[in-house]
């Protein structure tokens, strides 16, 4: 019997404290960007080494692309082609290209048969040679 006491007194107590601590918290001049502080506190150490992985592997990556020599040969072969498809307008004989270009190479398609896109020919082209 006195342990039920107790517990009633103890949860009586307990949402008073709760109460009294969540007025006196809403009493506290711009709370949300305090308590983002400090979520962002908590979480810096694990944000900062997620993207130093991320960092690390961009680089890899541009460094690959850099210093891939097969890769520039793609790049080359991809500007003739254009190049040759161009021939004759304002757009031939380019020096070069935006990396852009590269999503909208499968779009380009022969206009007669056999019907072949551009990626499709290059592969093609590349392997052959």
């Amino acid at each position: 019997m006195l342990s039920w006491y107790v517990a009633v007194y103890w949860e009586y107590w307990s949402v008073i404290n709760i109460s009294f601590f969540g007025k006196k918290l809403m009493t506290v001049p711009r709370l949300n960007f305090k308590l983002e502080g400090l979520i962002l506190r908590e979480e810096f150490d694990y944000r900062l080494a997620k993207l130093e992985k991320d960092i690390a592997c961009l680089s890899a990556a541009c460094n690959e692309v850099f210093t891939n020599v097969k890769f520039k040969h793609v790049l080359e072969v991809l500007l003739a082609m254009g190049n040759y498809l161009n021939a004759g307008t304002v757009r031939g004989g380019a020096y070069g290209f935006k990396l852009e270009v590269l999503k909208k190479i499968a779009d380009v398609k022969s206009a007669t048969p056999p019907l072949i896109n551009l990626m499709n020919y290059l592969v093609e082209y590349i392997v052959s040679h």
